[in-house]
């Protein structure tokens, strides 16, 4: 799918789930019709259950976008600071990968968990 959608402006395609944007709703429609035309010229399906047009805001591969930024979805930030305290190594890669994963959002990150990477090498 990546392949199909390359070189459509404001489009992100990760896997099989498509974020198509717009400066303008006149772009975004734009865009949004280059993408369904691609579609059906290369005989890929959507699943209407899954689609969501037009959206002021919409949850795009576990964060939250809108027309002012990307923010963490809080169900997931809620999972990472009522996670666990991890009790091998194990749990504690699960839970790195979790911080990880929002490390936009959290300043330093990398040199706050020196020590637990280092535990790691223990």
């Amino acid at each position: 799918m990546e392949n199909v959608m390359q070189g459509i402006p404001r489009v992100v395609v990760r896997v099989d789930d498509i974020l198509i944007t717009g400066s303008s709703k006149s772009e975004h429609l734009n865009n949004l019709e280059t993408v369904l035309g691609k579609i059906q010229e290369s005989g890929m399906r959507l699943n209407k259950d899954k689609c969501v047009f037009l959206a002021p805001e919409v949850v795009y591969l576990g964060h939250r976008i809108d027309q002012y930024g990307i923010y963490p979805v809080e169900s997931k930030v809620k999972a990472i600071t009522e996670a666990p305290e991890p009790k091998n190594v194990t749990e504690l890669k699960s839970y790195l990968g979790m911080l990880n994963y929002y490390n936009r959002f959290l300043p330093d990150l990398s040199l706050k968990l020196v020590p637990l990477h280092e535990t790691q090498k223990q």
